[in-house]
């Protein structure tokens, strides 16, 4: 008992920076529920820490895999933040039994003996033993039954061989990790894959044109982002006290963009509110937003009045001035979220099927996110049109666009703006799960001479 303590110890000292004492207290100060599991696999028992969030309704689970240092404290204390936005996190230690004398990664005296372990599992076994995890926490009476993956380094890689493997996963995040390079792999990959890379990672980034250029031939989504002048393991270095600011900046990016992609996972039953409901369970701006709207009267706009101005930032930062565009026909697109369904499909068909105007018109969306979440979004959406950012729904409500039923999203609407500043044409889709009517959007649109 006493050695495998003192192993405990040397492991800890060795595989933490400076940082450690924040990590451990992070964890040790958690107001969430921890707990450890074991859970059967085909050929072992796995180790499990599982964290549970602090909400009324079931919960989305995220399976987190570790990096090549085995199951470490900031993994868990990932698992945790995971479960502070509203996320059941399960983190399976994937060295169990392969320790000394049986032992779990704490076993191991020092992170490369640890490391060492992990480049000698078996990849099928390690996949049968994510597989008993996946099956385990998507079986938790607190589980809705959604389930995603995240990996970091080792575990990127991971993740994305268990997404070629595992049907009805929401979605794969892969923290710069190495992609499968077997196109019969890839070829079954059946959700979404997000990842997320340091710009100053040339070997794991030297595969990211093969693969998205095999992943779009294979009709599959791949969504990459390169962080700039980050390196290889910026999640766990961002967070030291001796950061780079180009590794802590990638952090906090990242962590954003992350819990803007998971707040668009839903059930495959929810629907287009469902999804929005969950997108507001992740927003530190959402309870404020309810208060407002339930305290202001919601104004309305009036075809031949004066539109109201407002300034909104771009997805570039940049401040966009209702005002400045006079002279100019106005195409303002109100929309829920960024990365929905039908708000995905509607952007992508902007400037491409469906053309508003000429160089007279100016054609812009508005919803509540962030001005991060907009700019990887028409990034890697490729959309032709700036997105305006109204996080505290300020101008949405200006308008009279807040959704009764959803108040913490906008209608989606559309309005007409002519040349003199005046609202030519308000239309407002009563279905959120419907594109809105492009046929009359364009009809209005021509009669704004």
């Amino acid at each position: 008992m006493l050695a495998s303590f003192l192993h405990f110890l040397a492991l800890a000292t060795l595989a933490a920076p400076a940082h450690q004492d924040r990590v451990s207290d992070r964890l040790d100060n958690s107001p969430r529920h921890h707990e450890w599991v074991n859970v059967a696999a085909p050929d072992r028992s796995i180790r499990c820490f599982i964290v549970y969030p602090e909400v009324e309704e079931q919960a989305t689970a995220v399976l987190v895999i570790h990096e090549n240092k085995g199951l470490a404290d900031w993994v868990r204390s990932v698992a945790d933040q995971l479960a502070e936005h509203g996320y059941i996190a399960i983190a399976p230690d994937l060295l169990s039994g392969d320790g000394p004398g049986g032992g779990n990664t704490d076993a191991f005296e020092s992170v490369d003996a640890a490391t060492q372990a992990i480049y000698a599992l078996d990849g099928d076994e390690v996949h049968r033993s994510l597989n008993a995890v996946a099956d385990h926490v998507t079986k938790l009476e607190a589980c809705n039954g959604t389930l995603a993956v995240a990996g970091f380094c080792w575990g990127g890689g991971q993740s994305f061989r268990f997404a070629t493997m595992r049907d009805q996963l929401a979605a794969a995040f892969i923290f710069y990790g190495s992609a499968p390079t077997e196109r019969e792999a890839l070829a079954k990959i059946d959700c979404p894959v997000h990842g997320f890379y340091g710009g100053s990672d040339a070997r794991i980034n030297a595969r990211i044109p093969a693969t998205e250029a095999a992943m779009k031939e294979l009709g599959k989504t791949y969504e990459p982002v390169i962080y700039e002048g980050a390196g290889h393991g910026f999640m766990r270095a961002g967070e030291m006290p001796d950061a780079t600011e180009a590794n802590r900046k990638a952090r906090e990016e990242a962590w954003e963009r992350w819990k803007e992609l998971l707040a668009g996972l839903a059930p495959e039953d929810a629907t287009e509110v469902d999804r929005y409901d969950a997108a507001s369970a992740a927003s530190p701006t959402h309870s404020s937003i309810l208060q407002q709207t339930e305290e202001e009267p919601m104004p309305t706009i009036t075809v031949g009045a004066a539109a109201p101005d407002f300034t909104l930032k771009t997805q570039d930062d940049k401040d966009w001035k209702l005002s400045d565009q006079r002279g100019k026909r106005v195409v303002l697109l109100w929309y829920p979220l960024d990365w929905s369904p039908t708000c995905e499909k509607e952007n992508c068909r902007i400037g491409h099927d469906v053309q508003l105007g000429g160089p007279d018109t100016v054609v812009v969306g508005i919803s509540r996110d962030s001005t991060w979440s907009h700019k990887a979004f028409k990034a890697e959406r490729n959309l032709t049109h700036d997105l305006l950012a109204d996080p505290m729904l300020d101008v949405t409500k200006k308008y009279g666009l807040v959704h009764p039923a959803v108040p913490f999203i906008s209608h989606r609407a559309t309005v007409i703006i002519d040349r003199d500043g005046k609202v030519a044409w308000v239309q407002i889709q009563e279905n959120t799960k419907e594109e809105r009517d492009w046929n009359a959007v364009k009809a209005a649109l021509a009669r704004v001479k």
